[in-house]
């Protein structure tokens, strides 16, 4: 009697899950891709500008910092170093 009881259970929480989750996903998509054409031409116009996260120059900066700190983790020789710049 327990293990019918119990397979019942887990038969009705299986199917409580499986109806719920559609609902609980559904906001989460319908939120990521919501992008309009005013919030596209912001964002081009602050690329055109260097403003926030399209500064160019001070993103390259960054990268050459982080790629110097990792040839120094490695270890590299000098000539390694010539290599690894190149590479990047």
């Amino acid at each position: 009697m327990k293990a019918k009881t119990s397979l019942f259970t887990a038969g009705v929480l299986m199917a409580a899950m499986f109806a719920a989750s559609p609902a609980a996903m559904a906001d989460h998509h319908g939120k990521k891709h919501s992008h309009s054409k005013a919030d596209k031409q912001e964002m081009c116009e602050n690329m055109r500008e260097g403003k926030g996260r399209h500064n160019h120059e001070e993103r390259r900066a960054e990268m050459e910092q982080h790629r110097a700190d990792m040839a120094d983790r490695l270890q590299l020789s000098e000539e390694q170093r010539e290599i690894w710049n190149e590479i990047h």
